[in-house]
């Protein structure tokens, strides 16, 4: 079997080195200290590794210091990210909230959800969020989203796991504010994509799966919601959720 090492929400902001650089130094000397087999052992993020994703340059400088040293532990391909809530880029909500807030607020469901978020239109206004945070994920996390595969992906990262890696910070807003001057609430406003994953689902063999996620389902509108918590119940062994700075793991036996 494998250990997996599970972290999520530094919100690493300008100047980190001076707070959580401590807090990491420890993390760091923590691992040093473990039996980690770095060909199998898995260590994932799920979500919030920035406080503003819109800041491509505090990304950048954490990928430098922080990779060097995952390098030491862990192979590319066994470091998962998924991208939170604080990951996109905020600049470009504010720019564009006029248009993403009322489709944030639209009643739906999954069906056809499912069909917009396919459709070019709205992939090419909602995949611009990520830009900062899937241009630099990759080259500190091997196994992540990019802007191709944004909504979610589906892995295989040893011969008897696979996971897949669930988008839920779609129509997040970041915590940009209304123009009310109030920040935007995200609960109960997002949305997942749910066709890929089934598809998926259909074809994947591995005897043991994971879910990560930044957000656990009770952020998520109620189609959402309910259907995260069927397809967890059903195919997956092990969720792994952030977002609630204690990050949860559920595991589970497939039903």
């Amino acid at each position: 079997m494998f250990k997996i090492i599970h972290v999520s929400d530094l919100h690493l902001r300008e100047g980190w080195h001076e707070e959580q650089g401590v807090l990491l130094k420890v993390f760091i000397d923590d691992l040093a200290g473990r039996k980690i087999n770095r060909n199998t052992d898995l260590f994932v993020f799920s979500g919030d590794l920035v406080q503003a994703g819109s800041s491509a340059e505090c990304i950048a400088e954490f990928t430098q210091a922080f990779g060097a040293e995952l390098d030491k532990h862990f192979l590319p391909k066994n470091r998962l990210f998924c991208p939170g809530n604080h990951d996109i880029d905020r600049d470009y909500v504010e720019k564009y909230l006029s248009v993403l807030q009322p489709i944030a607020e639209k009643l739906d469901a999954e069906t056809p959800f499912n069909t917009n978020i396919s459709e070019p239109a709205l992939r090419n206004l909602v995949r611009p969020k990520f830009s900062n945070i899937f241009g630099l994920a990759p080259k500190l996390f091997g196994t992540s989203l990019t802007l191709d595969s944004f909504p979610g992906k589906g892995f295989s990262v040893t011969p008897h796991c696979s996971v897949y890696i669930l988008n839920t910070a779609l129509y997040s807003f970041g915590g940009v504010k209304d123009s009310n001057g109030h920040p935007i609430c995200d609960k109960q406003k997002l949305r997942i994509e749910t066709r890929n994953l089934r598809d998926w689902l259909a074809s994947d063999t591995a005897p043991f799966r994971i879910l990560i996620a930044h957000h656990p389902a009770d952020w998520l509108v109620g189609w959402a919601q309910n259907e995260l918590e069927i397809i967890g119940r059903k195919h997956f062994d092990l969720l792994l959720y952030g977002h609630e700075h204690a990050p949860d793991t559920f595991s589970r036996s497939r039903q």
